[in-house]
């Protein structure tokens, strides 16, 4: 058996949204900005929120919990071809992992309130990396940027959600 073939993570929380459904869900929290939601961290996992708050950004990487079949070729957003999933941003993927960079608004003991969420209600996380633009952001300073089939349909994307397409 190879040793790749069977990975599996716990989560460390949940996330609370007010986004109960696909169809609430924006396309990236940019769509749909400002969106408060909460982040419950199971009380093993606790200490690891030390010195968290002296960040204002984090990244959450979460699991596509409500997915339930995933997809080599999608037609995404903003698009009206089929596009590999691994040049689009579609939720139906061989991995059902999920991120989104998200604005730390406070954390009260094991609750960690957040902005601009897009993740549905009850996800479940499974880890959270501070975002450190010397880190993040260096290697593309002064670099040009492509951003492939998105760089003529990036402004159309304001306040668009889920329309079902990947479930």
């Amino acid at each position: 058996m190879n040793s790749h073939s069977s990975i599996s993570y716990d989560p460390i929380g949940i996330i609370h949204s007010p986004l109960k459904n696909r169809s609430d869900a924006p396309i990236q929290p940019s769509a749909k900005p400002n969106i408060v939601g909460k982040i419950e961290i199971f009380p093993k996992f606790t200490p690891c929120l030390k010195d968290l708050n002296q960040f204002s950004f984090i990244f959450l990487f979460y699991h596509f919990n409500r997915i339930t079949k995933h997809n080599l070729q999608v037609k995404p957003y903003l698009d009206t071809e089929i596009r590999g999933v691994f040049s689009t941003r579609a939720p139906s993927r061989p991995n059902t992992i999920g991120f989104s960079l998200v604005e730390l608004v406070g954390i009260d003991d094991n609750i960690i309130s957040v902005k601009h969420v897009d993740m549905l209600d009850q996800t479940p996380l499974l880890d959270i990396k501070p975002f450190v633009p010397p880190f993040d952001c260096a290697l593309v300073k002064n670099k040009e940027i492509k951003i492939g089939w998105l760089s003529n349909k990036i402004q159309s994307h304001k306040n668009v959600t889920d329309d079902g397409r990947f479930q």
